[in-house]
């Protein structure tokens, strides 16, 4: 039977904390960015359907370079 390994130093856990804290506000930050892309689609895109569906290149082309940004490819 293999002997359990040691435990970590106080140091060596305030570190990963710090990097899981770290990681955790770019996650909160990226959320945000997509909680606005949704804002943003809803309010577009109700805007279309009241419109009878009539939208422009332009607003597709917005949405798409928005989730770029975000990391989402899109055909187009």
């Amino acid at each position: 039977m293999s002997e359990p390994k040691p435990m970590p130093s106080y140091w060596a856990l305030a570190e990963e904390v710090t990097h899981l804290h770290g990681q955790l506000d770019q996650l909160k930050a990226e959320n945000a960015k997509l909680r606005e892309l949704v804002r943003n689609l809803y309010k577009r895109f109700y805007g279309v359907v009241l419109e009878n569906w009539s939208y422009s290149t332009e607003d597709f082309n917005m949405l798409a370079c928005r989730m770029r940004e975000l990391g989402i490819e899109v055909d187009g």
